[in-house]
């Protein structure tokens, strides 16, 4: 159900999310549409999902493949990390 009901799921990938929060999940997309044969919207998408306390907390990486610039905009963005950084900050006392 993550994405839209008029694309098509060519890929899909669960594997072990990083070590935050209370549970966590990571999983890897390709989707789009396919017209005439060929995929004339493909989106690789990973998804870091983790729950801790009473939260549960979503960090999506996308891109268009079919567009190179927006598919290596952000070659070395790590989702584990930041999925780190946000737990983290979740932990810290408020101001």
């Amino acid at each position: 159900s993550f994405i839209s009901p008029d694309e098509t799921l060519f890929e899909a990938a669960t594997m072990s999310g990083p070590t935050v929060g209370d549970q966590s999940l990571r999983i890897s997309l390709r989707y789009g549409r396919e017209q005439d044969g060929e995929r004339a919207r493909d989106v690789s998408s990973d998804l870091v999902v983790f729950a801790q306390g009473t939260a549960v907390v979503f960090v999506l990486r996308s891109a268009t493949t079919a567009d190179l610039r927006t598919a290596n905009l952000h070659p070395t963005t790590d989702l584990g990390t930041i999925a780190e950084l946000i737990s983290g900050r979740m932990q810290s006392p408020s101001n």
